[in-house]
């Protein structure tokens, strides 16, 4: 009982420091709700109309249609409170269709078990995992669908748990790439316990600027409470191996600790991405306010 006990406190922490991105508030799944893919991250979390020819883990499936070889890539998170993350992913490409697979981790560290007196007997680990695979395709020469499904486990010590959670998307794109919108539901499937799946639904857009080398991405996304979140990001093409990226969203308002001073920046992000012919090295820094800035990095293959 102690152990459970401290291990509510330790979910509530983390979402009182601003840890969960907010769309999906629950005091489980952070994993399903922490932007893992990294030029999202570093764009404010836009991911839904995000369109590219580079794989990115855990985003809108349809957009992986757009990828055109053999690519992997893995990131490492460096999450708040010493919390360790990291994440693998990949796409085979045959002929129209792209098979994809993913897995992503969070190791949250080794914390005191206690009894009903608050003594220590020992300690115990917290671990969450979700591995999925995916389709996607272009199903007419502008449109394209796709899907995953995987498995979430999470353990604490000796106790565990386990649900399958799925997304699906569409996306509409040009030729070039140029303009992409899209739609996607975010991890539904079968719930386990009182907590809520962080269920969300996003629709988007991306425009690549006439007269820039830059592009504009918008994000609308709302939860299962209810609860509304935008984001804005955008890339700027410096040349042919080096992108700069900024971004912004509305989760300083959802802080509301009236601390203008430390959260005036949360939901604030910046990142980079540089190409050196197949091998992509990606960047991402965001802010959580008075809890602190996140950092990410990825390493991408194209094969």
């Amino acid at each position: 009982m102690g152990k459970m006990n401290y291990l509510h406190t330790l979910m509530g922490f983390l979402l009182i420091a601003g840890a969960t991105n907010l769309m999906g508030e629950t005091s489980a799944y952070h994993l399903l709700t922490f932007p893992f893919n990294t030029r999202s991250a570093a764009m404010g979390g836009t991911y839904a109309g995000t369109g590219g020819r580079q794989f990115q883990l855990f985003t809108n499936p349809a957009s992986v249609a757009l990828t055109q070889n053999l690519q992997a890539q893995a990131v490492s998170v460096p999450h708040l409170a010493g919390i360790q993350g990291i994440g693998l992913g990949g796409v085979l490409p045959i002929e129209r269709h792209r098979f994809f697979g993913e897995a992503t981790y969070f190791n949250y560290g080794t914390f005191d078990q206690t009894d009903e007196t608050n003594t220590v007997t020992g300690t115990f680990g917290f671990h969450e995992l979700y591995i999925s695979g995916g389709y996607a395709c272009d199903i007419l020469p502008h449109i394209a669908l796709g899907a995953r499904t995987g498995l979430y486990y999470m353990a604490a010590d000796n106790e565990s748990s386990q649900t399958w959670v799925s997304s699906v998307g569409g996306m509409f794109h040009t030729r070039d790439d140029s303009t992409t919108i899209g739609i996607v539901l975010m991890n539904f499937g079968t719930e386990n316990g009182a907590d809520q799946l962080p269920t969300t639904l996003a629709i988007g857009g991306s425009q690549r600027l006439m007269y820039l080398p830059a592009r504009v991405n918008l994000d609308a996304q709302i939860n299962q409470q209810n609860r509304w979140r935008v984001a804005l990001g955008g890339e700027l093409f410096v040349n042919d191996y080096l992108t700069l990226r900024l971004g912004l969203n509305s989760y300083r308002f959802d802080l509301q600790t009236n601390v203008l001073r430390t959260d005036f920046i949360a939901g604030g992000t910046a990142g980079f991405g540089l190409t050196i012919k197949n091998l992509g090295f990606e960047f991402a820094m965001q802010s959580f306010g008075g809890a602190g800035v996140v950092q990410q990095m990825s390493i991408a293959f194209n094969l």
